[in-house]
């Protein structure tokens, strides 16, 4: 996803996860979901309870991810998605 193109909001807390996704042309959203976020190691793992698209429930996504200073980095997905995100925290 170019980010020049879509706007991606997520949140993550402890053990939550809300993210939206926007397509800047259209101004139109393109998906949403929640559900739940946790840690292991260096294992990140986003499980979708609801979500736009009902394909996204239940299956979780599996990263490793690294933090460095503000910036929180993971790869990973499932089923042939593969995502890469770099995410900044904002306080």
């Amino acid at each position: 996803m170019d980010s020049s193109t879509h706007n991606l909001t997520k949140t993550i807390t402890q053990n939550r996860i809300i993210f939206t996704v926007y397509d800047r042309k259209t101004d139109s959203l393109l998906i949403t979901a929640q559900g739940k976020a946790s840690t292991k190691g260096n294992q990140y793992t986003e499980r979708f309870e609801q979500s736009s698209d009902k394909s996204m429930i239940g299956e979780p996504l599996v990263f490793t991810y690294i933090v460095q200073g503000n910036k929180l980095s993971y790869e990973g997905g499932h089923k042939g998605m593969h995502i890469v995100e770099v995410l900044r925290r904002i306080e």
